[in-house]
């Protein structure tokens, strides 16, 4: 199988971007008010709810993340390795939690989407390896997708 499957690595967005909306929803519509910021805790349940959805073990991770001028994606790091986009980031640091399935390598796809509550998450796929990032800081975004690198 190739590295890099464009069709299959959409396919893969999709679900995972469905399994991530729907455990954020799931989870915040059961809090009794509306964080400014969500622990790591929370997040590890929201993550844990798309791990079990997904019917895939991953590795959890806390991570940060920065976004370009527009408040689209720029970098994400995770586990000593950083996802490129491009390589300014304007807004910087924004913590949260990552799962991964699978390895953090070479090109991949993304998708980065605002959630309920003006948090955020980032998805990257390819056949190898998958990483799904959610803010644990509400901060508005330009949701879109494309394309970055592991290094």
């Amino acid at each position: 199988m190739a590295d890099f499957d464009e069709a299959q690595a959409q396919s893969q967005l999709d679900e995972l971007t469905n399994h991530v909306e729907r455990a954020f929803i799931e989870y915040t519509g059961s809090l009794d008010s509306e964080p400014e910021e969500l622990d790591e805790a929370s997040i590890d349940e929201v993550l844990d709810r798309v791990e079990k959805s997904y019917g895939s073990p991953g590795n959890s991770a806390t991570t940060s993340s920065d976004l370009a001028s527009n408040l689209g994606a720029a970098l994400l790091h995770v586990q000593g390795k950083t996802f490129t986009v491009t390589q300014v980031g304007t807004v910087r640091n924004i913590p949260g939690k990552a799962k991964v399935f699978g390895q953090l390598n070479g090109k991949q796809a993304y998708v980065i989407k605002s959630l309920p509550l003006k948090f955020f998450t980032i998805i990257t796929t390819d056949t190898k390896g998958r990483c799904v990032y959610i803010s644990t800081k509400r901060q508005e975004v330009k949701s879109g997708g494309g394309f970055g690198t592991w290094n």
